[in-house]
């Protein structure tokens, strides 16, 4: 048999199996749901959303600390602000683990700190600690 017909015969057999395959396509769907939560605990104790932080009795000219635990408990990375509203004039509040990135089952443990200004009224304070999650790129 001819070379050139033996290689025409092979190149329109591999045609014809090529042309003989079944192509299926599938589409495919997920959902995915981004759970962004948090467990918070002041002094090793966890704290629940609603309670009341009690730093009791005070003096002036005083820095106080509770050491302040947060712990990714979500599916995604989180960043952590800690927003601290209507404190009284003169008083400071600083958290060290404020706009920390956890990934999903990092913690970020910081003292809380507290200092009181020189004062000589005697009164009951109130004011706001409020903890926001984001989900975030890590």
């Amino acid at each position: 048999m001819n070379k050139k017909l033996l290689g025409l015969i092979s190149i329109l057999a591999i045609v014809g199996l090529v042309a003989a395959a079944t192509v299926f396509q599938y589409n495919q769907t997920a959902h995915v749901t981004a759970t962004v939560t948090f467990d918070f605990y002041l002094d090793d104790l966890k704290t629940e959303r609603e309670t009341t932080i009690d730093w009791g009795d005070l003096e002036p000219l005083h820095t106080y600390e509770k050491l302040m635990n947060v712990t990714n408990t979500g599916n995604v990375p989180i960043i952590i602000t800690a927003i601290i509203s209507d404190l009284p004039s003169g008083w400071t509040e600083t958290w060290a683990g404020n706009e920390t990135l956890l990934l999903v089952g990092e913690e970020v443990c910081e003292p809380l700190i507290l200092t009181t200004p020189l004062s000589d009224a005697s009164a009951i304070y109130d004011w706001t600690l409020t903890l926001e999650a984001a989900a975030s790129e890590p």
